[in-house]
């Protein structure tokens, strides 16, 4: 295992209720993750549906990540609906368990709006 993906996978630990951006690498592969595409309809993001189940399943198996995939392909209008995801751990009704650690894996973090990386921390893998 190389050092950068160790230290990553501290950082994760060490923090597990605030995001993560991950940039410079879309290619992750972290154990009991549940996929999210960024342009996920809003409607789906804050009524429980497909993702929340899953993650609701992973999440009693012990620690799990929900991974949001794309998210600096959005414009920053479209970001904002994870706004509430990421700084309250809910989209809607739904709460986030305690053992699910959000993880955002991106290409360029310039994509990014302001918004959102003052949510999250920022791990640059280069």
């Amino acid at each position: 295992m190389n050092n950068k993906k160790m230290l990553f996978e501290q950082v994760l630990d060490n923090n597990p209720r605030h995001p993560v951006i991950l940039a410079g690498n879309t290619e992750l592969s972290l154990p009991s993750c549940v996929f999210m595409p960024a342009d996920i309809a809003e409607r789906e993001l804050f009524i429980p549906s497909d993702w929340s189940k899953a993650l609701d399943f992973e999440a009693q198996r012990g620690k799990a990540y929900l991974l949001i995939e794309g998210l600096d392909k959005l414009a920053p209008a479209q970001q904002r609906k994870f706004c509430m995801l990421l700084k309250n751990r809910r989209a809607g009704n739904y709460k986030l368990p305690d053992n699910v650690s959000i993880v955002i894996p991106v290409a360029d973090k310039s994509g990014l709006s302001a918004e959102i990386l003052s949510l999250s921390l920022l791990w640059d893998v280069e």
